[in-house]
């Protein structure tokens, strides 16, 4: 994932691209927990993922309006619409 501004919809594409590989990690690491290479991998995108997400935070507001009590806090839902 690129470090740099990037468009609402890339980073969208980002995250989505990231959960697939986290979860097909997760299986693998599920039969082959020893796998070094994969939990690397695994806690690579892990961060990769979690930059995405606050750059797309930071564009376009919260993401999901559950486990995060503090959106619901500051989030102006009437003004969002």
């Amino acid at each position: 994932m690129k470090q740099t501004a990037q468009k609402p919809l890339t980073l969208l594409k980002d995250l989505q691209t990231a959960d697939v590989s986290m979860l097909q990690l997760t299986l693998h690491l599920g039969l082959y927990p020893e796998d070094k290479v994969a939990l690397d991998r695994y806690n690579e995108l892990s961060q990769a993922r979690q930059h995405a997400r606050n750059q797309a935070e930071a564009a376009l507001g919260p993401l999901r309006s559950y486990h995060n009590p503090s959106y619901a806090k500051h989030w102006d839902w009437h003004e969002a619409n």
